[in-house]
């Protein structure tokens, strides 16, 4: 995505102001679009260019903008699966309507998951590791009876990034209803041929009281950013239920 893909995408792609989904946005539509208008202003013409040379202040503009942008698609990520509960068709109605694109959704293989031996109250609940980048989101919640899932009331959703959920508090006999999802982040592959920095991209990184702490800054030598593969739906597996010991 070029700087000139990114201000279209702020100004006239993403419309959430009023979204019934995503309805608490860190960063409002106004913002966002202000934060385009910044960079359209800096660049002017240049924006159309494949690889504009930047100021400090530009560069810090741009910056701002796809940090932005990206914050916007976590969170709508977050907020469409938490609607869907698992189903596809809702999930990619609220990502299209902001205007977000899905990713493609991963192939479907079978899990095998157990449950573990736990103390009185507890349950312990393990899965199949899916690779080192793989974040595990379980959905459960306590339910009346044996197939049917909890409400979205007494429904909670914990992201892990191992494959095991332990959890406490539970009266024994209660049934829990539980199904999860995988969410694998794609893996990024480093340049290997050398690129000249600025004299100006210098004197950011050599201040005179250094942090310690280096950002990599989502912009990167071309002037592309590297996000965009489309908000990731969760594919959950079927309910699984069980009774609290």
């Amino acid at each position: 995505m070029t700087i000139a893909e990114e201000v279209t995408l702020a100004i006239s792609g993403l419309i959430y102001a009023a979204d019934p989904v995503y309805t608490t946005p860190s960063i409002t539509q106004a913002a966002l679009r202000a934060l385009a208008t910044t960079v359209q202003n800096d660049l002017g013409s240049r924006i159309n260019l494949p690889n504009p040379s930047l100021t400090v202040t530009e560069q810090n503009d741009v910056n701002a903008l796809s940090r932005a942008i990206m914050t916007v698609k976590a969170e709508v990520e977050i907020a469409a699966n938490k609607y869907a509960q698992g189903n596809l068709t809702m999930f990619e109605t609220v990502a299209l309507r902001i205007g977000l694109h899905p990713s493609k959704p991963h192939s479907k293989h079978v899990r095998i998951v157990s449950f573990l031996p736990s103390e009185k109250g507890c349950f312990h609940f393990e899965v199949p590791a899916e690779g080192k980048k793989s974040t595990y989101i379980y959905q459960f919640g306590p339910t009346l009876t044996d197939g049917t899932p909890p409400t979205a009331t007494t429904m909670q959703t914990v992201p892990l990034d191992r494959t095991d959920l332990i959890m406490t508090g539970y009266a024994s006999g209660t049934i829990i209803g539980l199904h999860y999802a995988v969410q694998q982040t794609p893996s990024t592959k480093k340049p290997v041929t050398p690129v000249a920095i600025s004299t100006a991209k210098i004197a950011v990184v050599k201040t005179t009281a250094p942090s310690g702490v280096l950002t990599i800054l989502p912009v990167n030598s071309k002037n592309k950013v590297t996000m965009i593969q489309g908000v990731n739906y969760w594919h959950f597996s079927n309910f699984m239920y069980f009774r609290i010991p």
